[in-house]
């Protein structure tokens, strides 16, 4: 089965694969970018790269209203969460984020994640960690 990705402007996109229903699917919620990080993650959707991970992408942009953003970001979080941050995430949004994570005890790792192989090796690594 092809990862499904639902894309609205200004909202997550989210693009989930097949799982078993024995194991724990952990949700990886990738945080960077614009609309070039947003491409490539649309871009390796195409591909199938996505296959066996859920992901939600979140990309800020440089938002200086980033309360909103944080608040969305906090409905995702959840007991099975993986958070990624990548260099690409607006200071402030990256400490409110980090200590987010911190509060609800939810792992998270910040990468450097520019292009598809870049962004697919994180992925694959925050899934890998999760484990």
């Amino acid at each position: 089965m092809q990862p499904i990705a639902v894309l609205a402007a200004r909202r997550p996109t989210i693009l989930a694969g097949q799982h078993d229903k024995e194991e724990t699917v952990t949700q990886i919620i990738f945080v960077g970018g614009d609309s070039r990080q947003e491409r490539t993650a649309r871009q390796l959707a195409h591909k199938g790269a996505l296959q066996g991970l859920d992901v939600v992408f979140y990309h800020p942009d440089w938002t200086s209203n980033w309360g909103r953003f944080v608040e969305r970001v906090k409905r995702q979080l959840g007991p099975t969460s993986f958070l990624v941050l990548t260099q690409d995430v607006p200071t402030e949004l990256g400490h409110a984020l980090r200590q987010l994570a911190r509060d609800r005890r939810v792992p998270w790792r910040g990468v450097k994640a520019r292009g598809q192989t870049a962004v697919l090796r994180a992925l694959r690594e925050a899934a890998k960690a999760a484990q």
